[in-house]
């Protein structure tokens, strides 16, 4: 009788063939191409995300008009220096910045002369970063905070300046606003590996790569085409070459035409007065400050003083639902909350105000002069700063609820 021995020689095979493979494979370029591919791509991801302008790459990913309303928080997201004095809000306080760093024939929003009040008072230099954004919402607010603490750009002292449109606007969008897509944006391109093995976070970190991968090939197309023109000597389209038409002269607005259109336009913003978004943009606030707390960020509320044409659309009953709300949810989390508005250093409106709501370089000079004055004696502020004056321990009591 003969035994029939199982024949293994097919399974002997299979793996004979994918041990010849692999080998194979080894021995070749192939896996030193892969291999090069691999660590190239990672240091060219993590390298854009550390070394490259974020405002320039939103440029390329989103319309120009979106990161206009954002100017400086991209960048403030990825810089590498050290948050000290964190100045938030709206166009309220990126506009005054911009007008005095112009009259200093500076460009940008920077806090130059606000360094310097502060640096008189109290003998420190310290740093301001102005993340406003034009037509920002409390909710704004509270996700560029959220973003800056996410990126690991957490501020010794937060400074936001407020109005009534901030919470009662009936113009402004405030689902899928331009911040947060820019914040969006921003926070997306910081992650190589996904969150979670859910598909949904599978996908986002796929579509973060081909933003990487998109952004990098915009870059280089972008660079050739300027070594390109340089070299040859020729502009980049044939739109450039072409004179452009002289077009009929723009009939000239005058101070108070602008004034006029921008009141109606606030009119709008402010009638019927939306109590609801005032109930949902306070319970932002309350969020914000609550973050504040949970990360123990001082933080100074400060009402933005507004010229009287701007006040006087604003019915009293809103405005004080509106001081309302914000003087119990600061007391809620024993948050200062100074009143600029109305102070009689911004009285005589046209020397004042840029137009019906912002202040232009004088004006801005004197806020920033009085938030100057008030934190050299603020005690939140000389803690966090270690600031050891005479002064600090008496708060200035003007203009605080």
């Amino acid at each position: 009788m003969v035994l029939l021995r199982p024949v293994h020689k097919p399974v002997t095979s299979l793996l004979s063939a994918f041990g010849k493979t692999f080998r194979s494979f080894a021995s070749s370029t192939f896996l030193l191409v892969t291999a090069t591919f691999l660590i190239g791509y990672t240091c060219l991801f993590y390298g854009m995300q550390k070394f490259s302008d974020h405002s320039d790459l939103a440029n390329l990913e989103l319309p120009a008009w979106m990161v206009q309303f954002t100017p400086t928080v991209p960048k403030f997201l990825t810089s590498q220096s050290k948050p000290e004095i964190l100045l938030m809000g709206s166009s309220l306080v990126l506009s005054p910045a911009a007008l005095i760093e112009k009259s200093m024939n500076r460009i940008g929003y920077g806090c130059t002369y606000f360094e310097g009040e502060l640096e008189r008072r109290t003998g420190k230099h310290l740093a301001v970063d102005n993340v406003g954004v034009i037509a920002g919402m409390v909710c704004d607010q509270y996700a560029i905070l959220k973003a800056c603490l996410e990126a690991g750009r957490k501020p010794s002292f937060i400074i936001y300046g407020i109005a009534p449109r901030d919470f009662a606007d009936n113009i402004t969008s405030v689902e899928n606003s331009p911040t947060q897509q820019v914040l969006a944006f921003c926070r997306s391109t910081n992650r190589f590996f996904p969150e979670t093995l859910k598909p949904e976070d599978a996908e986002l970190c796929l579509n973060t790569h081909k933003v990487t991968a998109n952004r990098w090939l915009k870059s280089l197309r972008s660079a050739s085409l300027q070594i390109a023109c340089r070299l040859s000597k020729h502009p980049a389209s044939l739109s450039e070459t072409v004179a452009t038409k002289s077009e009929k002269p723009v009939p000239a607005h005058t101070h108070q035409i602008v004034i006029a259109e921008d009141l109606e336009i606030y009119r709008q913003r402010y009638n019927p007065p939306n109590y609801d978004r005032l109930k949902r943009q306070s319970a932002y606030l309350e969020s914000l400050l609550e973050l504040c707390a949970h990360n123990r960020i001082p933080i100074l509320l400060v009402n933005m003083p507004l010229p009287d044409v701007n006040r006087n659309v604003i019915q009293p009953k809103l405005m004080t639902a509106y001081k309302d709300a914000v003087k119990k949810i600061a007391d809620k989390y024993s948050c200062k909350f100074i009143d600029f508005d109305k102070n009689e250093a911004f009285a005589q409106n046209e020397t004042n105000f840029n137009d019906c709501v912002h202040l232009n370089a004088n004006g801005g000079k004197k806020f920033f002069a009085l938030l100057s004055d008030y934190l050299a004696k603020d005690k939140a502020f000389a803690t966090a700063y270690n600031i050891q004056r005479p002064a600090v321990a008496q708060t200035e009591k003007a203009g605080v609820f």
